[in-house]
């Protein structure tokens, strides 16, 4: 099912550790001033309910807790978590997880996990986004995984908007030439697209609706935390049929909708044991989610999508909301759609039946 936890790290190297024996489990780039932070701080969110303060150059503080994010909290000093951090490192060290001289290492471990010459690669979550592109076309069918720093807790933070904003050089010949780079690489959908995803049509598909999952492609996996406190994992859905709907408040589309998916789909399968439908809500708040599904009279489960990062695993970002994506036992998506339109729609509810009664 993936890596979703600093334990499933250490069973996944030591996997690497007893069954390749040419690679490193994570031939770790451990020089620079910034490389302890990061990972101690990645363990402190994953372990506590402290959260990370953007803008903050050097992560000497974090904030408490979401529900008293101004109380700033020093985890060098205060608790048990960084002395267990350097513990679980320690272990890892002494099992050679990475090279003995690995503070002193400055290779490209990207280059090296292309090359299937290391296991794992410590960096920002948009570099995944492009590397995975990258990972496919080295080594086909590698599916690419990504464990984010607080996930066991569903602990992540919003960047502001400042974040990857850049200086530019007083000594720079053409300032407004790097200023207009700068706004294209931003703004300009075609070139953040390539510098995101790749090449369209030999990285990646995306097609008029804005969708890049496409029918027979294995579903993204991600986890949901849902209105009532559950936490869904796709992964471990497998063996049943999978209706994933993606929703927001704002969504007049969506608002149209929802009330035939839970007349015609839900009441319909919900007690089917091999049935699961889950309405994806975009970035809203928990009580503008509860709150959403009673105004449109839905009683089938709604999760929370902080940041729309899993909306962006089956689209681009900005694409338009509504959409449903059915994924059958195998894991594979079967059927998208995008809007509401009747036929489109009765075909789901269709498609849904006879998904189900295959054995």
């Amino acid at each position: 099912n993936g890596v979703h936890s600093w334990a499933d790290l250490a069973v996944y190297f030591q996997y690497i550790k007893d069954n390749k024996p040419d690679v490193i489990p994570w031939d770790a780039n451990g020089n620079g001033s910034s490389y302890g932070p990061q990972m101690a701080g990645g363990w402190q969110t994953s372990h506590t309910t402290n959260v990370y303060i953007e803008g903050i150059g050097v992560d000497l503080f974090y904030g408490v807790s979401k529900d008293d994010p101004y109380t700033l909290s020093n985890y060098y000093i205060e608790g048990d978590e960084l002395v267990n951090f350097a513990k679980e490192m320690k272990k890892w060290a002494d099992a050679g997880y990475w090279r003995t001289d690995v503070l002193n290492y400055t290779g490209d471990v990207a280059a090296e996990m292309e090359e299937g010459k290391t296991g794992a690669h410590q960096h920002h979550t948009q570099t995944w986004t492009g590397e995975r592109t990258t990972m496919e076309k080295k080594q086909p069918g590698s599916d690419l995984g990504f464990f984010w720093f607080g996930e066991e807790m569903n602990n992540v933070v919003g960047l502001n908007i400042t974040h990857g904003a850049m200086a530019v050089a007083q000594t720079s010949k053409n300032p407004e030439r790097a200023l207009m780079v700068y706004d294209l690489m931003r703004n300009d959908p075609e070139i953040y697209r390539l510098m995101q995803y790749g090449i369209e049509g030999e990285m990646y598909t995306l097609d008029e609706n804005g969708y890049i999952v496409y029918e027979g492609q294995a579903c993204p996996d991600f986890s949901i935390t849902l209105t009532d406190g559950r936490t869904l994992r796709m992964s471990e859905l497998k063996g049943k049929v999978v209706m994933l709907q993606f929703t927001a408040s704002w969504c007049s589309v969506c608002r149209k909708e929802m009330p035939f998916i839970e007349k015609d789909i839900w009441q319909r399968y919900k007690e089917h044991p091999d049935f699961v439908l889950i309405g994806v809500d975009r970035d809203e708040p928990l009580d503008k989610v509860i709150q959403f599904g009673k105004q449109v009279g839905v009683t089938y489960p709604l999760g929370l999508d902080p940041g729309a990062e899993i909306f962006a695993r089956f689209a681009l970002k900005k694409a338009g909301i509504t959409r449903n994506v059915l994924v059958d036992r195998d894991g594979k998506i079967i059927m998208r759609t995008r809007l509401y339109k009747e036929d489109e729609f009765q075909s789901l509810v269709e498609t849904i039946g006879k998904t189900l009664d295959k054995q």
